[in-house]
Parts: C-alpha cells; structure tokens; sequence
C-alpha cells in the first residue's frame, strides 16, 4: 500500500518518469539509483570515474544515469547484476587508452551513450541486442544524398558548426560528421586548374562542335579549379553507343591525382552537359555517348557545375557538445569559412563498428537498426567502411537505409566486411543497402557486402533485405571460402554486371527479386547483366562452387544467371524453376561443371540488338573446359525479336571448342518448350561438339519460317551416341551427328550422320524454301545407319515434287526399309547409290525398288532382283537398261589368267566375285571357293558374295 502511495504521489506531482523510478527504488531499499547520488556531476568537466565506480559497488540493482555528460578517464568495470539506465541525453565519455568493461545489461533508447576515444567491450557470453546509436550512430539524412543540413556555417580556423534551428534535434553529442569542403585544403601537388584534356572522335564525324573541362578530384574530398575549356569540331551530330559514334575525353597523364570529374558545356546538345562522367585515376580516359548529366546521383562533394575556385577536403570529426541546439562544439577546427552553405552529412562508419567490436567481445547478439537513413562514408585510405564480426546479427526495423556513396578516386571499394576476412554465424536482415546512384553512372569496383580471403565464411544469412542504385555489385562471395549459407527473399534493383556474385559450397539463393540488372554505358542499357553469377576464387581459378541452389527467383527487365566460366569447376549445382523475364540472355552455363541441373525455368526475353544473346547458353571455347551430367530439362523458353530490327536471340545454344568433344558429354535436354516469334534470327537449338546427348520430349516453335533449323548441330564425324526421340518441331529441321538414335519425333526435315538409326518419325517437310539445302526431307548424308518405319508426308513441303529420301554422294551400305512416303508427286521419291539395301518402302514404285542412271552396268555394290540401270546414253536398237535377275555383287570385270591386277580390285569368276587383297600377276588356276581367302598360283583373291546378273530390258527401235 505504501509503494502505491508513493507512486501516486510522485505521479500527481508532475515529475519526470525517470525519478518516479528512483523514487521507487529509493522506497524499496534497492532497485533504482541514480549516479549522482554517488557524487557524480555528468557537467562534461569532472571526472565522475570515482563516483561511478562506487555506484557499481553499491547495492542497487539498477544505476540510473540522468542527462549529461559522465567523463571515465580510468579502466572501469560494470559488473554483471547490475542494470545501467541512461536517460536520453546521458553518455559516457571514455577518455582515450580507457576500456569499460560493460557485463551489465543496458536499458537506453537509441541515442548515444557511449563517446569519447576509449572503448567498451564485455566480458558475459550471452546474446543482447544493442543499438548502434549508443555509439554515435545516426539515422537522419537524405535517402538519396545522405544530407542532414545543407544551409550550415562554420569559420575557417573555429570548431563551432551553426546549423538551421530546423536541424537542431537531428544532432546528437558523441555523433560522426562531415563538413563537405571544410577540411584541410587540397595537396598542392595537384595542378590548379587542372590541365585540359585531349579530345578525339570515336565513329562517324559530323558537323557538331562539343566542348568540355575536367577537374581533378582528391580521395578525401578535394577539388581543383576546372580547366579551361576544350573544344572538338565535326564531332557526331548524334551520340550513341550503340551506332558507335563518341566523344573520347582523355585525362591528362603526370600529374598528381586521385581521379577526375569530367562537365559538358551548355553549348553541348542537351545529354552532353552537365556533369557526365566520373573515374579513377586509374582509367585513362572516358568517352561521352550521349547520355545525360549525373548530376542527381552525385555526391555532395562532386560540384554539379565546373568549380571555378579549389575546394577544400572533408572535414571528418564528432560532436562534442551541444547536441539537440542550434550551435555545436567539434573535435576539430575547420580549413575553410562556409558561410550558409556547409553541407553537412552524418557518418555512421565508427558507430557500427565500434558496435561490432563491442558485440565481438561478449560472443554476439543482435544489431537493432531503428528506422532512418544512415550514411557510411568510405574510407579514403582502405576503400572499407564496417567490419562486422561472427556471431551478429544485423536486424533492421521498418527497413532502415543503410546510404552508401562511392568515392570516385577509390578502387576495389568495400562498405560491409567481416573483419579479418572471416566470419560466421552472423545475418543481415530486413535493411535497405543503397548505393545512391540513381542516374545510372559509369560502373565502379565497388561492393556493399564484400567476403573475401581464405580464413572462411560460414553459416551466414542475408534475408528480406533491398539492394539498390548501385555503381558496382551488390555482394559478392566467390573470394571468400563460403560454405553453408542462404540469401533469401531480398530485391536487387538497378545494378550492375555481377550484382550478386556466389560461390563456395552448400549454399541457397532462393525467392529473391532481380530488375534492372544491365550492362551500361554512361545512361545507355546495353543489355542484360549477371543478376547472379557463380564462381570461386578463394583458391585461385581452379577452385570448385558445389552444392548450389538457385531456386525460384525472379529476374525483372534485365539480368541474368550466369557461371563465371574459365577453368572455375561447378559441381551438383540446380538452377531452378526461376522467373527470367527480360533481355538478351538468361541462363549461361561454362567453366568445369558437373552435375548441373537447369529445370523447370520460365524464360521469357525479348532481344534489343546489342548483344549475340540466348536463353541458355553453354559456353566452353577454352581447352580443357568441361561439361558432365548436365540436366537442362521444363524450361518454358520464350524469344522475342527487336521490333524494329528483327534481331533475335537463340533458344538452347552450345558453344563448344572442338578438342572438348570427348569431354563434353552425358547431357540431358528433356521436356523443354522453345518458342520464337518474330521474325528471330538464330536458332531455337545449336549443339556443338559433345557426345552421349539426350534430346527428347522438347517442343520447338519458331514464326520465321526463312530459320527453319530446330534443331542445328556442328560436330565432327565420329560416333556421338546422341539420342533424339519424342520430340515436335513441325515443319523445322534437326540435324544429328553421327552414331545417333533419332526415333519418335514430329518434324520438318532430318539430316543424319553415320551409323545412325532413324526410326518412326513422322516428317513432313518444311513451308518455305530457304532454310533447307539438301534437296530431301529426309537426307542420309553419310553411310551404315538405318532408316526404317518413317512416314514421310510431303503435302506440306513447300515443293510436293522434291525427293523424299535421299543418299548423299558417297553414302553406302545404308538400309532404307519399310518407311511410308505420301502425297509425293515426282516419281522418284527415294533416291539412293549401288551399294545400300532398299526394300519394303510404301508409296515408292516397285516397293522401293532400287533404279540408277547410269551409261554402263554398275563396277560395284550389292544388288537385289528387280532393281534398275536406266541407260542414260541410249541408242537405237539397243535397250532402255539393264533389271537385276539374280541378286548379288557387282564387279568391275572378268577374271583372267596371266594379267596384272592391283590390290582391291573385283573380279568376277564364274558365279562368285573376289576381291585382290595383293598387287601381281594373276596364275593359271581361276579362283573358285566360296569363303575365306585362296590364290589363283600368285594373287591372293578374298571371297566377297555370289555374282550379280543384269539382263538388258526395253528394246529401242530402229
């Protein structure tokens, strides 16, 4: 009863909450105490390390600390049962070499409480969840510039910042600021104004006259005086990257520099002014395609016009006082009077990773970002901002931005790194990453969240977090020794070429959103980019990527999956059922892989001309690369041409150098559908150079009826062991290798190889001459194979006369039998050569009986009863030609004793036929057995078969 008295007693009173709470405490003997009642002051001047030691000796369970500032100038520790809570306003200010040793548990919202340049660590191993605000952090800013206050001053020499009263509750003591130009002035080693660059014309000369300057641009935020003008007459009335025509803007050499920052005059056509380009020293020059100013996407510290005066750097430094009023105490002096216009941005670098280092000590917890903008500057000297550390994890609340600028003088630049290149059981989730570039400038080497060296990275999750406006990639893993992880659920938007790049093992990217991931040039999109590619690079180019899954993302606009190709290995990795609905390319597979399935993805992609591209595209043009048990199976494949040039990307395409046959093999392609329209320029399918393929079960359609090849294949001659079954591709052709299985398929024409069987396909020709040279819809170009029990319909066919079946000059020993020819209109729909067996063919005359042109009977091959030499050099009173009455062997002439015969020569003798296996003389004795070898006395003769008998029929008359 006493407790609710007092409590109602301090609540009618007006007081603050915070000394109702010591006033409980005080009334139960324990719980509550504030630090001052242990003497200290918290005025910013006197040390309070006493005081607040012995308030940690005491017996209160909680240590409340009111507004102020509590200087420690003397290692101190905070033990473990008590509570520390601090009212807003309240903070530590460590002195520098001074570590607290913080094992209580906090109670404080998120604003600072830890300042100064000492440290906080902990010594207890339990999860807590921590604010990066207690160590500086701020979440105000800009989304897109970063900026806290633009209308600003300072005094050149003063450490007195005024801000606009409307700012004033933005700034915290104990913060990270930057003064933009009001640091130490720019090294006088750099050239002021900066040379003149040299101008020359890329493409078509016109009748343009273009002019530029450039600046030179310090790391840590300097800038010169612009050069003077330069000028370029009969420059391309149009610029375009894509037809080639450009401006090249190269920097001056010898001279100290950082980097450059390249403007447009006003006089230029309008998307040549402005400021145009940004690059590091060390890019040699920069081409203007005509594609508009940067100038929203620009830092604070890049001028938006040519600086006619030298600007002075950054000003990094911290607030020391006056936080929440108009007039603030820095650390550091300023280089420069700004008067009204000191642009004044938040730096939360430290703040994180101080709250990083302190979450290290104690074995993790969690990283509580409240909802805001914060800004991270990168380091000038490293190229890095944070370091975080294993076992933390990183959760946003209402999706905080996490604003992260480039510096255009850095390269390799890194935001987010696991300190010591190694780190484990640590996640980002639910958080903005932005990196500010909202008008698609140059590409930079720059990576949000960066994993790299040997030491490993494991057990790591990034989920439900938005990547975007980045000038680089998003994150990357393939140099890091990563196993064991998952991003999930996130969206990547408007980046660049190797926007998420994946590597190690057993790791999961699943149920993310890709757009506008593109190849550029300045504001041209040149086409779609790697939205997510995979290799590995801790171990140098031969290291393996296993056991990946890529699973049911999807990929807006532009960007694509790719492998990163060379001599990286990729083993039991799945692509599949992801969502590529965009441009160009979608799916490109190379390198050394093993056991990787593309199943199930929806593939739609529209080709605007810039790029040779493909819906999925293995590429292995390097010796020694290699492809086994690959599985590319239910795809949907959509293909769409450029309306206005008809250009058109490929369906299923491999790219594949020659010396790779024997091992580019065991590959499935299954159950796809492919389907191109508008007038596409390249094939549905291209296979090229492997052995051991399944194609079976795919569905090909293409609107162009000029690209009739469904199927198109280059290979070598020797035996692929392909098989092709069950698949519909009406009125297209497929061509196969030789030693193939081609059996079940609905299609236009087949072409085939050597030592092949072509079996129950239904083929009916193509619409439109063009595509098909060979003269038949079913054309045997080699020998040995069997083509049996096809139905071959020739209403279609763009020519109803055209031979059905055909050999190929040179084929042989092929058998044509019991294929079904109809609604053919030329009475020599099979044609074939001497040495193949033909027979039981419906809807060719005679059953199929075979019938050759010919001036003389034939000198070789097998023949059967009925079949016919037509006598192409008749004569009156002699005969139409020759018919076949006794099946056998043709020879090129009569056995006879004592004459010299060379090796492979045939003979008849008698009713048989031989053939020389020596060169000599023949003997006296004729040969005359049926098998094996014998010798007439000096030649060795090897049986061949029974003798053919042709007898004249058709006589001429007179």
């Amino acid at each position: 009863m006493a407790l609710t008295n007092l409590l109602n007693s301090v609540i009618s009173s007006g007081q603050a909450l915070e000394e109702v709470i010591g006033a409980i405490g005080a009334s139960t003997g324990g719980g509550v105490k504030s630090v001052v009642d242990y003497g200290a002051v918290g005025d910013g001047v006197a040390n309070d390390t006493e005081a607040i030691t012995n308030a940690m000796a005491g017996g209160e369970f909680t240590i409340r600390f009111p507004k102020g500032r509590y200087n420690i100038t003397a290692n101190t520790t905070f033990p473990g049962d008590k509570t520390v809570m601090f009212d807003r306003g309240a903070f530590l200010h460590i002195s520098m070499g001074v570590i607290i040793t913080m094992n209580s548990d906090i109670k404080a919202d998120p604003f600072p409480i830890f300042a100064g340049e000492g440290s906080v660590v902990s010594g207890v191993h339990h999860i807590r969840s921590i604010y990066p605000q207690w160590f500086g952090a701020s979440n105000e800013g800009s989304e897109t510039m970063g900026l806290v206050s633009s209308k600003a001053s300072i005094t050149s020499g003063s450490n007195i910042l005024t801000i606009p009263s409307a700012d004033k509750n933005r700034y915290w003591d104990g913060q990270t600021v930057m003064v933009m130009h009001a640091g130490s002035t720019i090294t006088s080693t750099f050239p002021n104004p900066a040379p003149q660059p040299t101008l020359s014309i890329i493409g078509t000369a016109g009748s343009t006259s273009y002019s530029y300057r450039i600046a030179i641009l310090d790391k840590y935020g300097g800038i010169t005086t612009a050069s003077a003008i330069t000028t370029i007459a009969n420059a391309p009335d149009v610029l375009s990257f894509k037809d080639g025509n450009k401006i090249r803007i190269t920097m001056p050499s010898g001279i100290a520099r950082h980097g450059f920052a390249i403007y447009g005059e006003e006089t230029n056509p309008a998307n040549s002014r402005g400021v145009l380009g940004l690059i590091r020293d060390v890019t040699g020059f920069w081409e203007d395609g005509g594609h508009g100013s940067i100038a929203v996407s620009t830092p604070p510290w890049i001028p938006i016009t040519a600086p006619l005066a030298k600007l002075n750097n950054t000003l990094l430094t911290t607030i020391v006082s006056g936080g929440g009023t108009t007039t603030l105490t820095l650390k550091d002096n300023a280089g420069a009077t700004l008067s009204g216009n000191a642009v004044v941005m938040m730096d939360n670098t430290s703040s994180f990773n101080k709250a990083y280092n302190f979450l290290e000590t104690c074995g993790g917890g969690e990283i509580e970002v409240t909802q805001g903008v914060y800004h991270f500057r990168l380091d000038p000297a490293t190229a890095r901002s944070v370091y975080f550390t294993s076992n933390v994890k990183t959760k946003g609340k209402n999706k905080p931005v996490f604003l992260m600028h480039v510096n255009p003088c850095n390269d390799n630049m890194y935001h987010f790194v696991s300190k010591g290149d190694t780190a484990s059981n640590w996640s980002f989730e639910e958080i903005i990453f932005d990196g500010g570039n909202r008008t698609y400038t140059t590409e930079f080497a720059q990576i949000m969240i960066n994993l790299g060296g040997t030491a490993g990275h494991s057990h790591f999750l990034i989920k439900d977090c938005e990547f975007r406006y980045s000038r680089g990639k998003f994150i990357s893993t393939y140099a890091g020794n990563c196993t064991d992880y998952r991003f999930t659920g996130n969206y990547f938007h408007h980046g660049c070429s190797n926007a998420l790049g994946i590597g190690g093992h057993r790791y999961r990217v699943d149920n993310n959103i890709f757009s506008d991931i593109f190849l550029g040039y300045g504001g041209t999109k040149v086409g779609g980019a790697e939205a997510i590619i995979m290799r590995s690079l801790s171990f140098g180019n031969t290291d393996v990527t296993s056991y990946g899954d890529i699973s049911y993302n999807t990929i807006n606009n532009y960007g694509t999956i790719n492998f990163g190709g060379a001599n990286f290995g990729y083993k039991y990795i799945n692509i599949s059922y992801n969502k590529i609905l965009g441009y160009d390319n979608a799916i490109g597979l190379g390198g050394k892989m093993e056991s990787v399935n593309v199943i199930g993805n929806q593939i739609k992609i529209q080709n605007l001309g810039y790029l040779n591209g493909n819906a999925i595209k293995l590429e292995l043009t390097a010796v020694g690369q290699s492809c086994t048990d690959v599985n590319i199976s239910d795809n949907a494949i959509s293909i769409f041409s450029d309306p206005t040039t008809g250009f058109g990307s490929g369906g299923i395409s491999f790219s594949v150098e020659p010396n790779n046959s024997d091992i580019v093999k065991r590959i499935r392609i299954t159950n796809n559908s492919i389907n191109q329209y508008g007038n596409v320029t390249q094939w549905p399918v291209e296979i090229r150079f492997c052995k051991e393929l399944t194609f079976s079960g795919n569905t090909i359609t293409s609107d162009n009826p000029g690209k009739d090849t469904a199927l198109e294949v280059t290979t070598n001659s020797t035996d692929h062991r392909w098989i092709i079954t069950d698949n519909i591709a009406l009125n297209k052709v497929i061509k196969t290798p030789s030693g193939s299985i081609i059996a079940g398929n609905q299609v236009g024409l087949i072409r085939v190889g050597d030592r092949s069987l072509v079996t129950g396909n239904k083929v009916s020709g193509v619409s439109v001459a063009g595509g098909n040279t060979w003269g038949a819809v079913i054309f045997i170009g080699g020998s040995d194979n069997v083509v049996s029990d096809n139905k071959v319909d020739m209403k279609n066919h763009f020519n109803s006369s055209a031979t059905a079946i055909i050999e190929g000059n040179g084929a042989r020993n092929n058998m044509i039998v019991g294929n079904q020819i109809t609604n053919s209109t030329t009475s020599r729909p099979l044609l074939h050569n001497f040495e193949s067996t033909i027979v039981h063919n419906m809807g060719v005359p005679n059953g199929g009986r075979r019938e050759f042109e010919s001036s003389s009977l034939p000198t070789k091959g097998v023949f059967t009863v009925g079949d016919r030499i037509i006598n192409i050099t008749p004569v009156a009173g002699g005969s139409i030609g020759w018919v076949c009455t006794i099946a056998g062997n043709a020879a090129e002439l009569n056995w006879v004793a004592n004459t010299a015969y060379s090796m492979n020569k045939l003979v008849y003798s008698g009713v048989r036929v031989y053939k020389s296996t020596t060169t000599g003389i023949s003997g006296a004795i004729a040969p005359n057995h049926a098998s094996g070898m014998a010798t007439d006395g000096t030649i060795t003769w090897e049986f061949v078969g029974t003798s053919v008998v042709f007898k004249p029929f058709g006589a001429i008359g007179i």
